[in-house]
């Protein structure tokens, strides 16, 4: 069960294997509702704007600075 609460939910990957749970993820947020209120934001070794995109992830950042750059900047704190 995921809680709301939240307005970001970042996802770090560092191998291919376990970056298929990101998707997972947002499937759950989806099936309880809550993926239109959270902004999520994937990152890591093996990730790309590609698979953000995929998996259907709100943010893509190449390193955890730009991130959390960018969530600053959605959350209007830049």
């Amino acid at each position: 069960e995921i809680k709301g609460g939240c307005n970001f939910c970042g996802m770090s990957a560092l191998m291919t294997t376990t970056m298929t749970v990101m998707k997972t993820i947002i499937d759950i947020t989806k099936e309880q509702g809550l993926r239109d209120k959270v902004t999520m934001m994937v990152g890591g070794a093996p990730i790309t704007q590609v698979y953000c995109d995929k998996i259907g992830a709100d943010v893509y950042g190449e390193t955890a600075n730009e991130t959390t750059d960018k969530a600053k900047a959605i959350a209007g704190d830049a």
